[in-house]
């Protein structure tokens, strides 16, 4: 192995270990408050949340990343460059900012209600929050420190989460989620600012010159890219009951969301990973390798929700939360071409292709926009197994027209990384409903749970380490006492 190809396996590791365990502690305190959450506000309130979530949840991806991505991606950076680009994200936090909060009070009541228009000017403010450590954690990408950004990422989700609940407790219903995500994304961006000091905002026009051109693609791009992801929500917000859009929401963030928290553990390495290395066969090397690691470890997660969902759900949410079962499962198909696509974003990215990925971005917005549009009336069924069958599609549309003429990736390569995990999952299914079949209904939920569970994570690991050895040692590779010798074995 080459020296670059080891200094940023080393990174990689490293960093996908921190971040993991950050993510580890934000998911199961995350999951715990959903539950609390779940048994205090009803399915409605989340529909009238939903809107103003999505504004928060976009705030972090188009607030800091579009503009200070310029500052991961850069070779030669200047404190030209840094004072110009912490400038550009705090007129933009604030402009959005005032934007949003305009909307919500005017054409938001109009088009969500009243309810719903008032929580998204309450959310308004989420932009000038994560705009304020933008240029921060871009800087703690940039220099591959990501202790930094996991330690901060576990206090945001513990502050977060908690003050959502206490004010649930409080009796308040809807505003409680708005809040506590407002209370995440502002200790992320305070604490950043004081982990690494931005420089004080100065306009340089050379250096506005150089960043404008790359941000603004990038920046329109994270626009488009969060229209697309959240355009559902909008729409069934506008045709559906509010209760329908909550049992959505939550057979989302079931099925999908909850793979992608976990698959940023690798997409917030990858950037500044992708962005350091020397050619497009070692960035290649380092795509494959995301891809394996996703397949082989959210695919079998993603199958045993599937096959516990109808136990899972009522049992942690409640029996009003029942009709999410069906297209949670169903969303389930997404989650898992989901995790495999994730992170074509970064690739284009380093490879300074931002228009192309904008342009990507655009047609899967008009595609799924239409998608949504024409299912919407048909119920919540059949949104869930379209939005499952484009999930699919992307999958090949994706290798087609952007990785395979950016970096030569084939339809070969990515079979090789997805083989496993695409067996493991089959596997579960088949045995895992079969065992579930014989349980129910004279065994006990929580030992059907129990059993299931154990059953699936002894059936992967047996299938990894019988079946495709080398895949059970990538996965030993990143776990810490294996990463620490193999990296003193180098």
């Amino acid at each position: 192995m080459e020296s670059g190809d080891k200094d940023l396996r080393e990174a990689t590791i490293s960093g996908v270990q921190w971040i993991a365990a950050a993510r580890v502690l934000t998911e199961v305190v995350a999951l715990a408050s959903s539950v609390f959450l779940a048994r205090l506000i009803p399915p409605a309130a989340f529909g009238h949340a939903a809107v103003a979530l999505v504004v928060v949840g976009s705030s972090v991806i188009v607030g800091p990343a579009g503009i200070s991505a310029f500052v991961v991606q850069r070779r030669d950076l200047t404190h030209d460059h840094l004072a110009s680009t912490v400038l550009l994200t705090y007129t933009f936090g604030i402009c959005l900012s005032a934007a949003t909060a305009v909307f919500g009070l005017t054409l938001g009541e109009s088009i969500f209600g009243d309810s719903s228009g008032k929580l998204i000017a309450l959310a308004a403010p989420a932009w000038f929050l994560t705009a304020i450590g933008g240029v921060s954690q871009s800087i703690m990408q940039r220099e591959l420190d990501f202790r930094k950004i996991a330690v901060r990422d576990m206090a945001a989700a513990m502050i977060g989460t908690t003050t959502a609940v206490v004010l649930a407790l409080a009796g308040i219903d809807a505003p409680a989620l708005v809040i506590g995500a407002l209370m995440l994304v502002a200790v992320v961006g305070l604490s950043s600012a004081i982990a690494a000091p931005q420089p004080f905002p100065v306009l340089d026009r050379g250096a506005l010159r150089e960043i404008s051109g790359f941000a603004t693609s990038v920046s329109l791009s994270s626009i488009v890219y969060t229209l697309y992801k959240n355009v559902d929500y909008v729409i069934l917000s506008i045709r559906l009951p509010a209760a329908q859009v909550g049992y959505y929401l939550r057979a989302y963030q079931l099925g999908v969301d909850y793979q992608s928290k976990l698959s940023s553990i690798m997409l917030r390495v990858s950037f500044p990973i992708f962005s350091r290395a020397d050619d497009i066969s070692q960035l290649r090397r380092f795509r494959n390798t995301i891809v394996r690691m996703h397949a082989t470890i959210l695919l079998p997660l993603l199958a045993t929700f599937a096959v516990m969902a109808p136990d899972v759900i009522p049992f942690l949410y409640g029996e009003a939360w029942e009709p999410v079962v069906r297209p949670a499962q169903i969303l389930a198909v997404a989650g898992m071409a989901y995790a495999i696509t994730t992170g074509t974003g970064p690739v284009m990215l380093a490879l300074g292709r931002a228009r192309t990925l904008l342009n990507w971005n655009l047609f899967e917005l008009v595609a799924y926009t239409t998608l949504i549009v024409i299912l919407a009336g048909a119920g919540l069924i059949a949104v869930s197994i379209g939005v499952a069958l484009y999930g699919v599609a992307t999958i090949f549309l994706i290798q087609f027209f952007i990785l395979g003429p950016a970096i030569g990736m084939t339809l070969e390569d990515l079979w090789h990384d997805v083989h496993a995990g695409m067996a493991a999952a089959a596997l579960l299914v088949v045995t895992g409903v079969a065992l579930r079949e014989l349980m129910e209904p004279s065994v006990p939920v929580v030992v059907r749970l129990l059993v299931v569970a154990a059953w699936s994570f002894g059936l992967t690991v047996a299938a990894y380490r019988w079946l495709f050895p080398a895949v059970y040692r990538d996965l030993l590779s990143v776990t810490p006492n294996r990463g620490r010798r193999a990296r003193a074995a180098t």
